[in-house]
This record gives C-alpha cells, structure tokens and sequence, in this order.
C-alpha cells in the first residue's frame, strides 16, 4: 500500500538551488492550504557543461554538480508551441541533504564524461576527478580533448561563431532556430547540443530532416513537502463532523504529518516523509484544507491532494443512551484518537449522553481504516458546556441517567400545621417508646424468675425415711 520503493526520503534541512515555493492559497491569505505536485522542470542559470549516460544526464553550472537519473522521453510543446521533448519521472540525485546538485567542487566544473569507468570531469586549476555516489576523488588521467567536428551517420555537426552548422559534406546548413549554439556531442547514440544554456536533441538523419529540439527535464522535488502551510488546519481538524473516507488511489503523492505540530507556520513531514502509493488504500477523512485531505490511515495521519469523491460513513444505533467512563479518555472530533483530535479530557466516572455508534465492521469501506468503534457523545460540563465528539465504544459502559437523585428542593408543608401539634406527636412517641422499654422489661423479669425456682432442690429428710 505504502510504497517503500518508490519513497522519496523527506527531506531534512538545507539550502536549495534557487528560491524555495512556500505553499499557501494565496499571496494575500494563509488561511488554506496548497498540496504541492513535487514536479519540478530543472532550470539552470548558465549551463556551461553537459554529458549523455545510459540513463542519466550530468550538467555543470559553476562549481555545481547535477545529475538527472531515469525518466521516459515524450514529444510535448512549449508555452508558446513550439516542440520540445520531455523527460518526466526522472529524480535529481541529491548527495547534500535538501539541495537539488549532486555534488559541489571546490573549483569551476569546465568538462563532463561518462565513461566506462563513471563520470569523469576536469575543473578550472587542471584537475581531473572520477565522481560516484556524491564524491569525487582524484583521477590519474586526463578527459580526451573535444573535437570540434563531430559525426553520426552522414553528417558532420559543428559549432561557428555560435552558430550551429550540418553538412553532409556536399551542402551545409546553418539556417537553424536562432540563439547561442555551444558544445556539440555526439553522445549514447544521439546528437546534442547547448542552445541558449538549455540542451538539445538534434535529430534527423538526412541534411533536410535536422531538427533542434530543446529538451525539458522534470523531475520530483519532495523538497516543497517542507514549505506547505499548516494554514488554518489545527481549527480544521479539530471540528466535529459526520465521518467520511475516501480512496487513496495508486500513483498519489502523500506526505506522512506530525499532528501534534500544527500549531507552526508549516507541516511537520513525519518519519516516512512524501512518497508515492503503490496501491490504492482507504482513508479516514479529518479535515479538508484549501486543495488538501488530511487523513488517517491506520494509526498515522498524512496530507494529500484533496480527493474529490468522499464516502459518508455509517451511524448505527448507539448500544446505550447514557455511558459512563471506565477510564480517563478523550472526546475526539473525529472517530481517531490524537492530541489534534482531542476536545477535552474526562476522568473516569465521568457521564455522557450517547447519539450513536461508528462501529468499524459497519463502514462502507474496505480495511482498517478505523482503529476502535467509537460512539458519538454529548458531554454537559458543570457550568452547562457542551462539549460533542467521540469516545471509543470500550471506554464505556451503560449509566441511567434516570436514576440519578439530582437536587432536593423544599417540602410540601400540610394545611393543619402547627407547632403544638408537632410537640404533642414527638410526647405521645416518646410516652408510647417508654412504656414498650417497661414492658420488655417486665418480661425479661418475671421469665427470669420462674427459671429460678425450677432449678431449686427439696433438701434431704433422713428422720423421716426412716420411721
């Protein structure tokens, strides 16, 4: 579900090639939130060199190294509809934390090569050096020297005063788009070369047929998951609504959050970072941001682009209209327990009236998007403060609220109320309570003395036994 393969890192601190976008709705506003494409065209200042890999372009600007890898060339069109090819689905190699160069040299960078061995490049004081993985040693060597003429086929490709000539050696053409031609190559079976600092593809395989097609590299900068804007997202996420989840579809950008850090002008990218779905997973829908979804899925919330098709969740009948909290727990906006969900805490013995159920099992959805079942709750504070959300079904258990005593008020005095009535009542109890006491004990007395005499013996009379 997670891609792990196709992950993007996120990315830590660091400076970036150029200005770095921060993503909000608007100039004017930070209310909402924007979710970025983290789609990128590569754009240099002045490209002063280049070279063509297997599946890689190495570029030079100054002392910076680029290297774009992999990507699937398209025919496409300019703003202004004019042919360009495109390279799309490449990544920049990043070997300096949140740059987007590979590497940056100590001298001017003033040749590029792909060789057998790597890439090799020369620089500004005579150095040659064998670069890999966001290093470069030094190389016992040096780069072969650039012919001026080079061939394909039947042409012959050079550059004059800035100008791009191909003959094939009867007739030449110079009548190419018009700009600043420099270092032709022929390189990994094609034809480039540099007009106006932007690269191109020359094709063609007859005189007539030569065409200079500049060349777009996009690639995915998951730098920009640094620069969304929280907006109003911690309000957001923290208003109860009727549940609804949405399908995460394979292919999407999401970004792993800390929604414990909304509070900050920016989302926090969490462990995982931005990063692409590999299938299609179910969500939890906890707020909506300006074009963003905040969800959760499984015990980690992410942002993405905001998915059009939500899927309203199923309320049953609540398995008991009062409850009573076994346990201290939160009431939540949302049927997922977070401190950005959390509207207040209660301590156990604490009552709530029961609206409904969001059992898990219930769901219009697939998986487990939901982590508990969870019942929706009023609770009634001391000063009469309502507060509604959710609390986890096993939290609670059934409480009557109709069993509660709740105030006395004053008594029903009767009509034929008096003092002396209630003085003559209490003597009259206590004559009635005394004369029982002497009954009992009366009794107690003369039962005790009849067992007395039983137990008296006649005494012996010898005398008269005798006679």
């Amino acid at each position: 579900m997670l891609s792990a393969a196709a992950a993007f890192a996120a990315c830590a601190g660091g400076a970036l090639y150029g200005a770095q976008t921060t993503y909000f709705a608007g100039a004017d506003s930070s209310s909402e939130t924007v979710y970025p494409d983290f789609v990128s065209d590569l754009e240099l200042g002045a490209l002063d060199c280049y070279s063509v890999g297997e599946s890689a372009f190495a570029f030079s600007e100054g002392e910076r190294l680029y290297i774009y890898e992999g990507g699937s060339r398209s025919s496409g069109e300019d703003s202004e509809g004019n042919a360009v090819y495109i390279y799309e689905g490449g990544t920049m190699q990043n070997a300096s934390g949140g740059n987007i160069y590979a590497y940056e040299h100590s001298a001017a960078i003033t040749d590029l090569l792909y060789t057998s061995e790597g890439l090799l490049f020369s620089d500004a004081v005579g150095g040659v050096y064998l670069y890999s993985d966001g290093e470069a040693t030094s190389y016992d060597g040096t780069l072969p020297s650039r012919d001026e003429i080079v061939t394909s086929g039947s042409l012959a490709y050079s550059v004059v005063n800035g100008n791009l000539s191909v003959t094939d050696m009867e007739t030449v053409r110079t009548d190419f788009p018009a700009g600043t031609y420099s270092t032709v190559k022929v390189e990994n079976g094609g034809v480039y070369v540099v007009r106006d600092s932007v690269l191109c593809a020359v094709t063609g395989n007859t005189l007539a047929d030569v065409t200079v097609v500049p060349i777009t590299f996009r690639y995915t900068d998951v730098s920009h998951s640094l620069t969304i804007s929280t907006g109003n997202s911690a309000e957001l996420i923290k208003t109860v609504k009727e549940p609804q989840f949405v399908i995460v579809p394979a292919g999407q950008y999401v970004t792993e959050i800390d929604p414990d850090e909304l509070d900050g002008e920016y989302f926090v990218p969490g462990e995982s970072g931005t990063f692409i779905m590999e299938s299609n997973a179910y969500a939890l829908v906890l707020c909506t941001t300006g074009n963003a979804d905040i969800l959760a899925i499984g015990e980690k919330t992410y942002i993405t682009k905001s998915i059009s098709a939500k899927i309203n969740g199923t309320t049953s009948t609540a398995p008991f209209e009062g409850a009573q909290l076994n346990y201290s727990a939160g009431i939540y906006s949302a049927p997922y327990m977070s401190s950005a969900t959390e509207l207040l805490k209660l301590e156990t013995g604490a009552t709530v009236q029961v609206t409904g159920q969001i059992a898990s099992s219930n769901q219009p959805v697939s998986g487990d998007v939901l982590t508990a079942d969870f019942c929706r709750v009023q609770y009634t504070a001391d000063d009469g403060t309502v507060t509604e959300g959710y609390i986890a079904t096993s939290f609670l258990t059934a409480y009557d609220f109709s069993a509660d005593d709740g105030e006395f008020g004053n008594a029903t005095v009767p009509d034929d109320y008096s003092e002396e009535n209630v003085i003559l009542t209490v003597v009259l109890v206590i004559v009635i309570v005394v004369l029982v006491i002497a009954g009992v004990a009366y009794l107690a007395y003369f039962s005790g003395a009849s067992k007395h005499k039983k137990n008296e013996r006649p005494e012996d009379n010898g005398e008269d036994d005798k006679n």
